[in-house]
């Protein structure tokens, strides 16, 4: 082939790969670019400024309305105790060991339904990160025949039955796992308020990110590993009323592996079963009795512990972090505009003034 054969043949390749002579493939469409003066850009920000601020204000009434109710109970009295001495007392003198104490309270008035029971820690820093990468997300799928992960170090083994096995669920979350447990009850007239779980954890969640072992016999499953040292109960007991609600599948377990951001945050522990008289309506107003199975210790790092009944609006559960932050967007763009309106209504005369001069 000649060269002027091979000019011809590059010519008509590059003619091919060339784009089509159109305003889209050739980037010539006609454009606006908006001049970003005072002038144009201060009516945006005042009006943004008024709709974020009202925004605001709806959200901030919404979230006050919602009814909630806070009882701290760190401090709550033993029951049975000569001393008088409170739970966390005792477990500061005696680790490990489980009291019972019981605290009452008023609703002056009622929640309707339907009604969540939170728990809710202080001081409790679940996003130090030391803490938050001591787990071993392939274990929490159901694969307990590798050994754990070293980031659980040093929870990883465990003795047994003189037999060192593999710690499941490993890692200083799950160790830490919250463990007080409940019974609420209106006193006058006496009914136990019937509180139930379920709902509080997403289907792909137990789908993909915890699994138990394959088999039907989890027991058996779990039979080579060891549970987190500080468990009083076994992985695969953890729920006795109900046999789906077990291992790395516990919805309370579930709950606590999710690192809050915060140290003062609330978990989801229950909700009100409204099938039952006389709650279908909700919670009356009344005096309630707060029984704690008291085993979670907090006092020795500063903590508190308390339970929270919501009811939740259209918007959820009580936060009034959304209001605050669009009242607070509101009024820096509303503050912004009007500095902008005073630079185009004052300071432009004067300086077109200088000009003309």
């Amino acid at each position: 082939m000649s060269r002027i054969e091979m000019n011809q043949e590059a010519d008509r390749r590059i003619g091919r790969r060339r784009p089509k002579e159109s305003a889209i493939y050739q980037q010539s469409l006609p454009s606006w670019s908006p001049n970003w003066s005072p002038q144009a850009v201060w009516p945006f920000l005042i009006g943004f400024g008024i709709v974020f601020i009202a925004i605001g204000m709806s959200l901030l009434h919404v979230a006050h309305q919602t009814p909630e109710f806070t009882l701290d109970y760190t401090h709550c009295p033993a029951v049975d105790d000569r001393s008088n001495r409170s739970c966390a007392e005792i477990l500061n003198l005696r680790p490990g060991a489980t009291c019972k104490c019981a605290v009452s309270f008023t609703l002056d008035q009622p929640m309707l339904r339907d009604v969540y029971f939170y728990y809710a820690l202080a001081n409790f820093y679940q996003n130090h990160r030391t803490f938050m990468i001591s787990r071993d997300d392939g274990q929490l799928r159901g694969d307990v025949a590798k050994n754990p992960s070293p980031r659980c170090h040093p929870l990883t083994h465990s003795v047994r039955d003189n037999r060192t096995l593999p710690v499941a669920p490993c890692g200083l979350i799950a160790n830490s796992m919250f463990n007080d447990s409940f019974v609420l009850e209106l006193t006058a007239p006496f009914h136990r308020v019937p509180l139930v779980g379920g709902g509080s954890v997403w289907t792909h969640e137990r789908q993909l990110k915890f699994r138990n072992p394959p088999g039907e016999d989890l027991r058996a499953a779990l039979q080579n590993v060891s549970r987190p040292p500080a468990w009083s109960r076994e992985l695969w007991e953890l729920d006795p009323t109900d046999p789906d609600n077990n291992g790395f599948q516990n919805e309370d377990l579930i709950n606590w592996m999710r690192s809050t951001a915060l140290p003062n945050f609330r978990k989801r522990h229950r909700r009100v079963d409204h099938s039952v008289a006389p709650f279908e309506r909700g919670l009356p107003s009344g005096t309630y009795r707060l029984i704690v199975e008291y085993t979670y210790p907090v006092a020795s790092f500063g903590g508190g512990k308390s339970i929270v009944l919501s009811s939740p609006s259209w918007m959820g559960a009580r936060n009034p972090f959304l209001g605050f932050l669009f009242s607070v967007m509101g009024i820096i763009k509303l503050l912004l505009g009007c500095i902008l309106c005073v630079v185009r209504f004052f300071f432009s005369k004067s300086t077109s003034s200088r000009e003309q001069q």
